[in-house]
């Protein structure tokens, strides 16, 4: 979890600079996580994921694709928590 943490550390600092497609797989990944595994969230991710949940929601995304990739999200992130 260190390692996931250290790399939202890193997108948070430069996240002008991702890649307006990977942003929606980002904010479900994130989404997916918090809701479902809270506790495991809080541990690993905390402070880091909501804020850039905080800075993804001010971006427009399109609500089917983010709630098909958020789906898929959840279920690839069942098999590792």
């Amino acid at each position: 979890m260190e390692g996931a943490r250290r790399s939202l550390e890193a997108i948070e600092e430069d996240l002008e600079q991702l890649d307006p497609a990977l942003r929606e797989p980002l904010m479900a990944w994130l989404c997916g996580f918090r809701q479902h595994w809270n506790s495991s969230w809080t541990r690993g991710i905390g402070a880091v994921g909501d804020r850039l949940i905080e800075e993804l929601d001010r971006l427009p995304l399109d609500p089917n694709r983010y709630l098909k990739l958020r789906r898929i999200a959840i279920e690839n992130l069942s098999t590792l928590i």
